[in-house]
């Protein structure tokens, strides 16, 4: 996917994939999963907390082997991003309020939990 790193271990590797024409970018994770299903891509980087949604169930990951070869580092630092034409900075405050109290409740971690394993949500967490 264009504009999004995936972690300083694996980005030298993606370069030199690109120079050797061995890339094939998708505009979003269910279609580049969908391709990789099909055989039309052998490996997949991404994210656990982008793959996860969907791949399905471990029956439906029968033929697929997940690998993380740059263990415990974060993978992926992500951010929010508020427009300014329709955020104020006060606004934008709020959301920074609103992200940290569901932080210290919980909340977050129950969101991620929903979707990836206990020690992938844990390392989601800002």
């Amino acid at each position: 996917m264009r504009g999004y790193v995936h972690s300083s271990f694996y980005e030298p590797y993606i370069a030199k994939w690109k120079l050797e024409g061995r890339i094939v970018e998708y505009v979003d994770e269910s279609l580049l999963i969908g391709a990789m299903r099909r055989g039309e891509v052998a490996a997949v980087v991404s994210s656990a907390g982008a793959y996860r949604l969907d791949l399905g169930t471990d029956a439906d990951m029968k033929d697929i082997r997940i690998v993380d070869w740059d263990t415990g580092h974060i993978q992926v630092v992500g951010n929010l991003m508020l427009s300014k034409a329709s955020f104020d900075e006060a606004q934008a405050k709020q959301w920074g309020q609103l992200i940290a109290d569901m932080r210290r409740d919980g909340t977050l971690l129950r969101i991620f939990r929903k979707y990836v394993k206990p020690d992938e949500a844990m390392s989601m967490l800002p």
